[in-house]
């Protein structure tokens, strides 16, 4: 009763924050743009700072999946006359993302209620809660990410057609180019296979994951001249980021993501979200049973895998500011919780300590949104 209660808790914070959110909402504009034939905006969104100005024009930095995806609503409801948001996309999209969580466990082979507690501890206890409630542009991109990080995760333990690997994880990176770096995790395991397959399946995988990268490319070049260039050089830091990407922003930031604090508050309990960033171990405590993960060369390759992914974010100029914990963090957590089911509890069933630690982080999450929420603009 007590996950029951928790996961509908969930899901309906989920289903009435993605629906409220109206501010924000570039991917939007963008579809429109895409839409009118033009790869630079043609009505300039909100926050505008965060666009990319090249000469006249303003470019997204971000990337252009999202807006893809959102072209044919769009469309649509510019027909009906009516206004689309983001948060229409999201909300389904993060509930699938809990199914899809559930049955991945299940494919480990954890039973109904271990699958719940996993998939209540990454939905739940961690920062996918605040990026599938506030439905912005940048948790929006997220949220797509994820969806495709767990697809990917399916075709692994599935059919393992390797060139649909690549291409999931080439879509993610036209997303959230960091998120893409996990095309390493299934290239090292297409390097352990047997010396005959090696070459056709790490073959097949970069096929699948350059057909992305080739747009991607090309779309970067439309804009920039370049197709290196995706505009963030072009974009305005924020206040408190750092001037450049570099190795140099890692140990800072790693502070953060360990050990960031609550701002103080004057209200009770006298803490409040800190926008900047926060310890992952605050949102979700449950990441301490990583220490009693079964180590075999699969779950070896997985957790160097998303060392480097998060080496890269800390490396990054921000924190992702606007965010509820570390959402940086979830470009490599999809992965963990597969870790965990796969591997994790020494290979029995979830300790009660997991389910209390969650239960926690739940609530803690909760409470971190709703201040956030607060912090924010409404309407």
């Amino acid at each position: 009763m007590l996950l029951a209660g928790c996961l509908s808790l969930v899901a309906a914070t989920v289903i009435f924050g993605s629906l409220s959110v109206r501010h924000e909402q570039q991917y939007v504009r963008l579809a429109e743009s895409f839409l009118n034939g033009k790869l630079y905006f043609i009505s300039m969104p909100e926050h505008w700072q965060d666009t990319a100005a090249y000469g006249v024009r303003h470019y997204w930095p971000l990337g252009p999946l999202p807006a893809v995806i959102l072209m044919p609503l769009v469309s649509l409801f510019r027909l009906a006359g009516a206004s689309f948001y983001q948060g229409y996309v999201s909300v389904v999209l993060s509930l699938w993302t809990g199914l899809l969580c559930f049955r991945l466990c299940q494919r480990c082979h954890r039973a109904k209620a271990e699958s719940g507690w996993l998939t209540l501890a990454f939905c739940g206890s961690s920062s996918y809660l605040s990026v599938a409630v506030i439905s912005m542009s940048w948790p929006f991109a997220q949220v797509i990410a994820i969806v495709l990080i767990f697809l990917a995760l399916h075709e692994w333990l599935g059919h393992r057609r390797w060139w649909l690997i690549g291409l999931l994880i080439g879509l993610t990176a036209t997303a959230r180019i960091s998120a893409g770096l996990n095309i390493l995790l299934y290239a090292a395991a297409a390097l352990l296979q047997a010396r005959e397959q090696k070459s056709k399946l790490v073959l097949s995988l970069m096929a699948g994951f350059a057909v992305p990268m080739v747009f991607l490319a090309a779309y970067n070049f439309f804009r920039f001249d370049s197709v290196f260039e995706t505009g963030y050089n072009y974009q305005l830091p924020a206040p408190g980021d750092f001037a450049d990407t570099s190795l140099a922003n890692v140990i800072p930031h790693l502070s953060i993501f360990l050990f960031g604090l609550p701002i103080a508050s004057d209200r009770f309990p006298f803490v409040a979200t800190n926008p900047f960033g926060m310890s992952v171990f605050l949102l979700s405590p449950w990441l301490v049973y990583l220490g009693w993960l079964k180590i075999d060369r699969f779950s070896g390759l997985a957790l160097i895998n998303c060392a480097i992914v998060l080496l890269a974010v800390l490396a990054w100029r921000s924190t992702g500011q606007l965010q509820v914990g570390y959402r940086f963090s979830l470009d490599f957590l999809p992965i963990i919780v597969f870790l965990l089911a796969r591997d994790g509890f020494g290979g029995r069933e979830i300790s009660a300590g997991f389910k209390i630690l969650t239960v926690a982080g739940v609530f803690s999450t909760l409470y971190f949104l709703k201040s956030f929420i607060e912090m924010i603009p409404q309407g």
